[in-house]
């Protein structure tokens, strides 16, 4: 959910102009289970469903999954009351003061305008975009593991976090398998897990 989905959900609070103000969600974890249900793979869900609420009360509706052999189309689409627009990569970047409208690769456009930045010798910081990306992904999937509907300003209030104690090659990570090599044990529990 974090490390790849946050993308699309990018997306989505590009086209909302801002970020959810709370969210709901359900997941759980089949596949990355491993052999006999070892759980190798870390303490991850493999599918997630959430509903997030932006502050107009405009809804989104995003679907992850990683699971093998699976129906797996990574999209964006709008539904409003003219009709449905898939964004699937062709976002289209146009003048609001022209009549006509350019397609534009949005990989290409954001690469040329940090390029442009650097050349003008102009700041060029994508870094709130980043964060608040990020933070809407980790929303998702704190609802996903806890089974509550959680706010955002709730959670980065009271939310903890994972980052390691000790920073240096010979530490830990903060996530250990038991004995086994399993991660079973790590496993958020909808109910019981606690997000803050």
């Amino acid at each position: 959910m974090v490390e790849a989905h946050c993308h699309e959900l990018d997306v989505m609070d590009w086209a909302m102009n801002g970020h959810p103000v709370e969210a709901n969600g359900i997941g759980g974890r089949h596949f990355m289970r491993g052999e006999e249900g070892k759980g190798r793979f870390g303490d991850d869900y493999d599918h997630q469903f959430n509903e997030y609420v932006y502050a107009n009360g405009v809804r989104m509706y995003s679907q992850s999954r990683q699971i093998d052999r699976c129906w797996d189309p990574i999209t964006e689409h709008i539904h409003g009351v003219k009709g449905v627009k898939d964004l699937s990569g062709k976002i289209k970047i146009s003048n609001a003061s022209s009549s006509t409208i350019e397609a534009t690769n949005p990989y290409l456009l954001e690469h040329s305008e940090l390029l442009k930045a650097i050349w003008e010798g102009k700041p060029y910081n994508e870094g709130w975009t980043g964060a608040t990306s990020s933070f809407t992904s980790i929303l998702g999937r704190e609802t996903c593991y806890s089974g509550q509907v959680i706010k955002w300003d709730e959670l980065a209030e009271k939310g903890g976090g994972t980052f390691p104690a000790k920073l240096a090659w010979d530490a830990n990570p903060p996530v250990m398998p038991d004995a086994k090599g399993s991660y079973e044990h790590l496993l958020p529990m909808p109910g019981r897990y606690k997000p803050f």
